[in-house]
C-alpha cells in the first residue's frame, strides 16, 4: 500500500519494476510479481508527490508487503 506522510492511501501512483507497470487502486494497493533472491529497483511516481525509488531484494518466494510513504511536491515550495 502506498501512503502519504499522513498515512492516507494514494490512488493512481505509477509503480514500475523491471518490465512491470501498474497503478495503485483507490486504497493505495498494488501488486507485482518479482523474482526472489534478486535485487531490483522499484519506482513510485505521481504528479502530486516526489519520486520515490528503492533497490530491494525479496527472499524465499514469500509474499512481501512494501509500503512506502510519499512526500507531497507542495512541501518543496514552503
Amino acid at each position: 500500500m502506498v501512503k502519504d506522510i499522513n498515512d492516507q492511501p494514494i490512488e493512481n501512483v505509477f509503480v514500475s519494476c523491471n518490465d512491470q507497470k501498474v497503478l495503485t487502486g483507490s486504497n493505495g494497493e498494488y501488486m507485482l510479481e518479482l523474482s526472489s533472491n534478486k535485487a531490483t529497483k522499484i519506482t513510485f511516481s505521481h504528479d502530486s508527490f516526489q519520486l520515490y525509488s528503492r533497490r530491494i531484494r525479496f527472499r524465499n518466494k514469500k509474499i512481501t508487503i512494501f509500503s512506502p510513504k510519499l512526500e507531497s511536491n507542495l512541501s518543496s515550495f514552503l
